[in-house]
Formats: C-alpha cells, sequence, structure tokens
C-alpha cells in the first residue's frame, strides 16, 4: 500500500502546503481556519478529474494517478479536517471530538441512516 509514488504524493502535498502557509501568513492578515482553508486549496490536486486522463493519455497507464488520489483520501484529507476542525472549535476535543462531529453529519456518516437523512431532505 505505502510506495514510493505514495510518498512522492504526499511529500509534494505537504510540500505546496506549507511555504504557502508561511507565503501567507508572512504576507497578508489572514489566521485561524482562513490560513487553514488556502493551504487546503493551494496542496490538494484534481488527481481524478485531471489525473487519470492526464496519466492514461501520456503514460497510457490510470495507475499512475492512484497513489496522489490514495494518499489524498486516506492520510491528507483526515488530516487537515483535524486541523480544521482544531482551529474553528472552541472546545474541540481532538480526534475523539473530529469522531463525535463526523458521525453526527449526515453527508460524512458512514451509517445508512445517515444517508437516508441527507439524501431525503
Amino acid at each position: 500500500m505505502f510506495s514510493l509514488p505514495m510518498l512522492v504524493a504526499g511529500l509534494s502535498g505537504l510540500g505546496t502546503g506549507a511555504p504557502l502557509i508561511a507565503g501567507v501568513a508572512l504576507f497578508t492578515k489572514r489566521r485561524g481556519a482562513d490560513l487553514v482553508v488556502t493551504a487546503i486549496s493551494g496542496s490538494v490536486v484534481n488527481g481524478a478529474n485531471m489525473g487519470f486522463p492526464i496519466a492514461a493519455y501520456v503514460l497510457g497507464d490510470i495507475s499512475h494517478a492512484l497513489p496522489v488520489i490514495l494518499f489524498q483520501q486516506a492520510v491528507y484529507t483526515p488530516l487537515y479536517l483535524f486541523v480544521l476542525h482544531r482551529v474553528t472549535e472552541k472546545d474541540a476535543q481532538g480526534a475523539a471530538g473530529v469522531a463525535r462531529a463526523s458521525s453526527r453529519t449526515p453527508s460524512s456518516s458512514p451509517r445508512p441512516s445517515g444517508w437516508c437523512s441527507y439524501c431525503s431532505g
């Protein structure tokens, strides 16, 4: 599961987010959640919509885009949601608080009842 392409995907995502945070914090007055969202938007790539067609056309195989998508979905997204939760909630209670908030949000709930309540309106 963890391989050199996954490491490259991780380092490139984090390597673009860190200098972006530093630059934006240094040259603007953005702090807190604005700074986190700025870093997220600057370091997350559109691996599915852009990566698959480009990998298929240029490299002849879409499997080269999979490590990027896997890293973003399995590691990076939970990480930045945790950081965003810690920055925005006054009484953020760490990983347990994120898990509780995720279970109460119908759109991200893994339970069928959450999806049903989300889809029904």
